[in-house]
């Protein structure tokens, strides 16, 4: 499972080209990300319109949700069971 960072979440609705976009791309294709309550809540609190918050909450609310302990400094470290667990970051940020 892969673990997408903000950035690139806000590249794709804004739909831009970069390399993490068409990888995220990829990977959603392949159904291997999840998202971590913290970035659906960045991305809900960039909705421009209620409809907009609406769009965002039901596009990703049937994303996978990662389990496990988050640590003290905010850094989430997550454990799926027999899963690789990677990161896809944005380049530009």
């Amino acid at each position: 499972m892969v673990l997408v960072d903000t950035s690139v979440w806000i590249d794709l609705l804004r739909s831009n080209d970069t390399t993490a976009v068409r990888r995220l791309r990829q990977l959603l294709d392949l159904g291997v990300v999840f998202v971590a309550p913290v970035i659906v809540q960045e991305l809900l609190q960039g909705a421009s319109s209620e409809r907009n918050l609406q769009i965002l909450r039901d596009r990703f609310i049937v994303l996978p949700r990662p389990r496990g302990r988050q640590s003290t400094m905010g850094l989430s470290c997550y454990t799926m069971t027999g899963i690789s667990t990677g990161w896809l970051k944005s380049s530009q940020g």
